[in-house]
């Protein structure tokens, strides 16, 4: 009786069971994915009958069909995505049907993060002397949404404000030496190449004769010879404008126009070091018993920098001289220090434009030393006009990369591939590439394996540099990726000329003028007259927003700057203005 009854019971549960819709088991689950990068839904329904069993997907309440180029399939009631795009992102839930109903799912939010592999800059590793400023530049790779920067040192995070994306030490302590790298994150997380900031060791640069200064009589003859006990420096010669390649300068008959302030230049990657010596060359004669000494000379000095002016006539401690400017009758504007007890050097700093051509004498007894200022400008770091943007192109496309830099100036073009991070080469003109007479780039029918970063190197022939990257996309046609391809004529215009509004001990406050409208920030490039023991160099400082009046932080005071701007939109950087006048910082 008890298994006839348990026998009915299993039966009426059977028919019963028979006739109900399908039941979900596992229910799609809320997610933050990646875009570029397979994804799968999970979605489980059990039913008494398997062979009427239909799962269908829904997104934001429409059915989803499957693609044609097999992009979005359904395999084993799950949802998959081969490769998500932007647009693969909302609600979906999954539907379970026989013949005798239907079940929905919870409705699950599907969210995608972008944050490419490769940094649009990444630090680099660098020595510097214990005092010295210093920055370590970053800019993230681009993100959707936009990630967070931070910095590790040693693998611990650092807690220094940043300026921009960028690390700066105001004065490098020996606790600041180590592995730096920077972070980019927004759910997905990048990680800079690692750069090794250390201390530099000051190598040893001698001149002989090794006086500071060798007075010489007219006619006579001179060896300089400039020593070094790296051998990776080159040495060099500098007096007035002329540069001579060499260590060592063999003068005979020296003459008055031989007179001046030669200069010895190490130099080594970016760090330049300088030993200067004085040729003062003299004539003299004899009256009534009396030596009555001669001399004259032109000292080149550069505008916004100090100089020494030293009477040129044979040093005698015994004497004190006399100093006077014979072509001036205003002084007032004239401010300046004697560095030695007989008053043989006085220092200008910094040297002004309206120092042009003062002619100043030196005197002693009946003996006088004419020397007159010539006021240069320093020459800017390379300066590149047309800059490579970033693009996002369709396969088969010709790319243009510019980069257009002084005629005297040399230009290299470098590229790293997305795939291979830890590859560089240098790009020379072949069937790929080619490489105009202007400096653009023309990459000829890009196609995937020329996505990456292409740098941009513009050196002077004072090996001082600049540095532009971009990276280049390249999308296959079937993304719907949106296209971001240059034209020159679509870029913002240049703006005017920056001019001072304030000036602090560590900040100058610009203003500028632009004719273009759809501007979304600005990039303000400007350079340190002054560095110490290295070559010239532009800094960036990527405003925040549109407004053309904008402060710049964290300058040295007391100390002389140039500055120019860029503007940008979506589209890229535009040309630079022409450069500001100089202008400096107040002291403490």
């Amino acid at each position: 009786m008890i298994i006839q009854f348990l026998f009915l019971l299993f039966v009426f549960h059977l028919c019963h069971s028979s006739n109900n819709p399908p039941v979900i088991i596992e229910q799609p689950q809320d997610m933050i994915a990646e875009l570029d990068k397979p994804m799968a839904i999970h979605c489980r329904a059990e039913s008494s009958t398997f062979d009427d069993l239909q799962v269908d997907w829904y997104k934001d309440g429409r059915l989803v069909t499957i693609d044609p180029n097999a992009r979005i399939i359904t395999e084993f009631m799950a949802l998959h995505v081969i490769n998500t795009m932007p647009q693969d992102a909302g609600v979906y839930h999954c539907v379970a049907k026989n013949s005798h109903g239907r079940t929905e799912s919870r409705k699950a939010r599907i969210q995608f993060l972008k944050l490419d592999k490769d940094f649009i800059v990444s630090p680099v590793s660098t020595s510097v002397s214990i005092g010295e400023r210093v920055r370590l530049s970053c800019q993230p790779p681009f993100g959707s949404p936009s990630p967070q920067v931070y910095w590790t040192k040693d693998g611990k995070n650092v807690s220094i404000t940043l300026d921009h994306y960028d690390l700066v030490f105001p004065s490098v302590q020996i606790a600041d030496f180590g592995l730096y790298r920077c972070i980019a994150s927004n759910g997905l997380t990048r990680e800079s190449s690692p750069a090794y900031l250390t201390e530099f060791h000051r190598p040893k640069l001698t001149i002989q004769p090794s006086s500071s200064r060798v007075d010489l009589r007219r006619g006579k003859s001179i060896d300089l010879q400039c020593q070094i006990d790296d051998d990776e420096y080159k040495l060099e010669w500098h007096f007035q404008n002329t540069l001579i390649r060499s260590s060592i300068l063999n003068m005979s008959s020296v003459e008055f126009n031989q007179s001046g302030l030669y200069t010895c230049t190490a130099r080594f990657q970016r760090h330049v070091f300088t030993k200067e010596i004085l040729l003062a060359v003299y004539e003299q004669e004899t009256l009534r018993d009396q030596e009555i000494f001669y001399s004259q000379l032109n000292l080149t000095v550069f505008a916004g920098r100090s100089a020494i002016v030293e009477c040129p006539l044979p040093y005698n401690p015994q004497k004190k001289i006399s100093w006077a400017i014979v072509n001036q009758t205003e002084t007032n504007n004239f401010t300046f220090d004697f560095v030695d007890q007989p008053q043989y050097r006085f220092q200008i700093n910094p040297v002004k434009e309206f120092h042009h051509n003062i002619l100043f004498q030196c005197s002693y007894e009946q003996s006088h030393g004419l020397i007159q200022l010539n006021v240069e400008h320093i020459q800017a770091p390379p300066l590149v006009f047309f800059v490579p943007n970033n693009q996002t192109v369709p396969i088969s496309t010709q790319v243009i990369f510019p980069c257009q830099s002084n005629d005297e100036n040399t230009v290299q073009w470098w590229f790293t591939q997305s795939h291979r991070p830890y590859k560089t080469m240098k790009i020379d003109n072949n069937r790929k590439y080619r490489l105009e007479i202007n400096n653009d780039l023309v990459i000829r029918h890009a196609e995937k394996n020329d996505a990456g970063i292409y740098k941009c190197v513009s050196t002077n022939d004072k090996y001082e540099e600049s540095v532009w990257t971009a990276v280049l996309k390249i999308d296959d046609n079937r993304s719907h990726m949106k296209y971001n391809r240059l034209e020159r004529k679509d870029l913002p215009s240049a703006p005017s000329q920056p001019l001072l509004v304030t000036a602090n001990s560590n900040s100058i406050e610009l203003s500028w003028d632009i004719r273009s409208t759809d501007i979304v920030d600005y990039l303000i490039e400007y350079f340190d007259l002054n560095p110490m023991n290295k070559n010239l160099q532009w800094e960036r400082y990527i405003t925040k927003n549109s407004n053309s009046q904008q402060m710049i932080n964290n300058l040295k005071s007391n100390t002389t700057y140039q500055f120019l701007v860029r503007a940008r939109n979506s589209f890229g950087y535009g040309p630079p203005s022409i450069l500001s006048e100089l202008i400096e910082t107040r002291t403490y």
